[in-house]
């Protein structure tokens, strides 16, 4: 267990010096335990937070700073003007004025030195709930989940993504979305995009599921192609490969809520022999022969007519893959 200490009396209020030090040895602890139990990426975003913590916190720190000595300065023209006023009595004002003087840098050179120490100890308690919020067990529930589709890119691929940069490869992922709907009636879901120092400078690699599957290298790349488009054509032919990794029962329950709308009859015929599950194996199992799923009225139709006779699931399945298969015939002869 992380022992978390506290700044004494001491430290607190008086010693600026002793509360730096603290303060660096537990900034270097928490990086150190960061960098120790996350990916290189968790563990730059957390930093990367952290540090956005602190300079908001250090601003807070600075209009007080800057509030003081507006006030103090006006009070020190204001002694100017009482001075410059009562010039018969120059002797006593100008005493006066010398000690209120000394009095007031004083102040402000306190009011600045406990606002370094107050921030030190603010950004150690900031640190210091960070990391007990770390090292919260409740926080590892949050790590059972993992990307459906990443993609981890090398630092010379960052204009690409910088939409401020001109970067398109965001529009890119739009397109190749809009693209797979179009051909072949999936959606695929959303897809992360992370640096990592662990790839070449312009290296990628393509994750599902937490596992690498695909890497790429746009060293070379075809005049017509620019790095966003060999980085979203080969996310695609990942995307079906993979699509039993990718495709989930929530996709089914949409598709089933798209269909009831038009005919809530088709839904309850067909639930009648077949669940989510097997609706959800027989989409994929279309998907990975490339065969659309766009005309899913159709194919639910089709699991309603086979559905009653069909011996077992992966009966039905060939049943409907052979059915969508004449109809794609059918419709390119035609053409």
């Amino acid at each position: 267990m992380v022992q978390i200490q506290t700044l004494s009396f001491y430290e607190k209020f008086f010693s600026l010096k002793r509360a730096k030090e603290r303060l660096y040895r537990k900034k270097q602890d928490y990086t150190n335990f960061v960098n120790e139990i996350y990916s290189l990426s968790e563990a730059e975003e957390k930093i990367i937070s952290l540090e956005k913590n602190i300079e908001n916190l250090k601003h807070r720190i600075d209009l007080n700073n800057l509030f003081v000595i507006d006030i103090s300065c006006l009070v020190f023209f204001a002694m100017v003007g009482l001075q410059i006023a009562f010039k018969q009595y120059i002797g006593f004002y100008q005493i006066t004025s010398i000690i209120l003087c000394m009095l007031l840098a004083i102040g402000i050179f306190v009011n600045i030195y406990r606002n370094k120490i107050k921030f030190c100890y603010d950004q150690y308690n900031l640190i210091k709930s960070s990391w007990i919020e770390l090292i919260n067990p409740n926080k590892y529930f949050d790590r059972l989940g993992v990307e459906t589709l990443l993609v981890t890119l090398g630092n010379d691929l960052k204009t690409i993504y910088d939409e401020e940069h001109g970067g398109i490869l965001l529009q890119r992922l739009v397109m190749l979305r809009k693209q797979l709907v179009d051909e072949l009636g999936y959606i695929i879901p959303n897809v992360r995009i992370l640096f990592s120092a662990e790839n070449e400078p312009k290296e990628y690699d393509i994750w599902v599921r937490g596992k690498l599957v695909a890497k790429g290298e746009v060293v070379d790349k075809p005049e017509f192609l620019d790095e966003a488009d060999i980085i979203a054509e080969h996310l695609k032919k990942v995307a079906v490969e993979y699509v039993n990794y990718i495709f989930t029962l929530n996709n089914v329950y949409k598709i089933s809520e798209l269909v009831s709308k038009k005919d809530n009859a088709l839904i309850t015929t067909m639930s009648e022999y077949i669940d989510s599950l097997d609706i959800r194996n027989i989409l994929v199992k279309l998907l990975e022969k490339k065969i659309s799923i766009k005309d899913i009225e159709l194919i639910y139709q089709k699991i309603a007519d086979y559905g009653r006779d069909a011996e077992s699931i992966e009966d039905l399945t060939e049943k409907i893959i052979s059915d969508m298969k004449k109809i794609n015939k059918i419709g390119k002869d035609l053409v």
